[in-house]
């Protein structure tokens, strides 16, 4: 049997370890017996993990991305090829990383700036310019759900019209049609419940308008009860 004809036979089976081959290609145990060249060899094995499905198999042969492991000259440029894109996905992913780590780092920042100022401007000025979509949002919405948070009811109004004195404070593209942003009642909970001795029944019905009153009603006894029966309210 000459030595494409072993290889195509190897194809056609699942190669997750060469020493495992079925009883069919017994002869290609061992893998000196192909012969190959160091290039060759690792290219073999490569592709063996590669490819070890079926489908992925087939997709690699109508791609042409198959390399046989006979010719050192292709092996050794695929081989190139494959150090430099795996070493560029994993730098990609380095730099990715970083980014997003120090974007996380300035949010965090952003939201203790938004949660400690006792100034309103000072607050819109923090919001200005960033994304409703983005983390620093999620950050200024955390900042409203730690307790007694100063100015808590009005700076939750600044986020919800998204703007202030007349300037539009977000940068989203939506603005315009969609100025005003409304929390989950999760997000109403845990910011009535982070500054419960402030924010009341009427403070909802001011900011969410007079159908929001049964809600507040609700959830205001609700944290009374927890209150009382000694539950953390704060979490």
């Amino acid at each position: 049997m000459r030595k494409r004809a072993r290889y195509t036979l190897c194809l056609k089976k699942r190669l997750y370890e060469v020493s495992s081959l079925s009883d069919a290609c017994s002869l290609l145990k061992d893998l000196n017996s192909l012969q190959l060249s160091p290039e060759g060899t690792l290219c073999l094995l490569i592709q063996t993990i590669r490819h070890g499905k079926n489908s992925e198999r087939r997709e690699a042969i109508e791609k042409q991305d198959y390399v046989s492991p006979f010719s050192t000259l292709e092996c050794k440029e695929k081989i190139k090829t494959w150090i430099l894109s795996t070493v560029k996905s994993v730098r990609e992913a380095l730099i990715s990383q970083y980014y997003l780590e120090l974007q996380q780092g300035s949010a965090s920042k952003l939201g203790l700036l938004f949660y400690e100022t006792e100034d309103i401007y000072e607050a819109a000025g923090i919001a200005l310019a960033q994304y409703r979509g983005r983390i620093e949002f999620a950050k200024f919405i955390q900042a409203l759900q730690k307790p007694n948070c100063p100015l808590v009811k009005e700076k939750l109004k600044l986020l919800m019209d998204g703007h202030f004195r007349g300037i539009s404070l977000f940068k989203d593209v939506n603005m315009a049609i969609h100025p005003q942003w409304t929390p989950s009642p999760k997000n109403k909970a845990k910011i009535w419940r982070a500054n419960f001795g402030v924010l009341g029944i009427e403070d909802g019905v001011e900011l969410f308008g007079e159908s929001g009153r049964s809600h507040f009603e609700k959830l205001q006894v609700s944290l009374r009860l927890e209150r009382e029966r000694g539950i953390n309210v704060i979490h």
